[in-house]
């Protein structure tokens, strides 16, 4: 297994930073909330994206590292299955909430295996642009509203 740094970034409920801060190991870092310069030098240097989240709303954050071209490992919690309805072809592997076996196994697949780890970050960044870049919303929405809208 290649050498592996863990970095922590975000900001969490009190209890969730204690117990992040508590994690004492060599290759385990945890920054907090990180201005937006300092999260995408972050996505630069970074190999694989996780979010093992248990609920979300609108998953940006994950959405944010697929644009910048990272593959993505994610329990399934309510919106995050959606950006990878495809499965693998959309750039991410979705693991159910709370199995910490798959999350991990899934997260080896990535960290073993560089081509597939490419692959996916090149895939997830083809499902951003194709899916959520603005021009693609804006043309769903302009369909939508010309076609969909009747008045009257």
């Amino acid at each position: 297994m290649p050498d592996v740094e863990f970095i922590l970034a975000g900001a969490w409920k009190d209890d969730a930073i204690e117990y992040l801060r508590s994690i004492s190991a060599p290759n385990v870092t945890f920054t907090g909330w990180l201005s937006k310069e300092a999260l995408c030098n972050l996505y630069r240097r970074a190999a694989v994206y996780v979010q093992p989240s248990r609920h979300e709303g609108f998953a940006v954050a994950p959405l944010e590292a697929m644009a910048s071209g990272l593959p993505v490992v994610a329990a399934d919690a309510p919106g995050v299955s959606d950006l990878f309805e495809g499965g693998e072809a959309s750039g991410g592997i979705v693991v159910p909430r709370g199995d910490v076996t798959a999350f991990a196994t899934a997260l080896r697949r990535l960290i073993d295996d560089e081509d597939l780890c490419r692959a996916l970050g090149a895939r997830a960044r083809a499902r951003v642009e194709e899916s959520f870049a603005l021009e693609a919303v804006g043309a769903r929405l302009k369909e939508f509203l010309t076609k969909g809208a009747k008045i009257g």
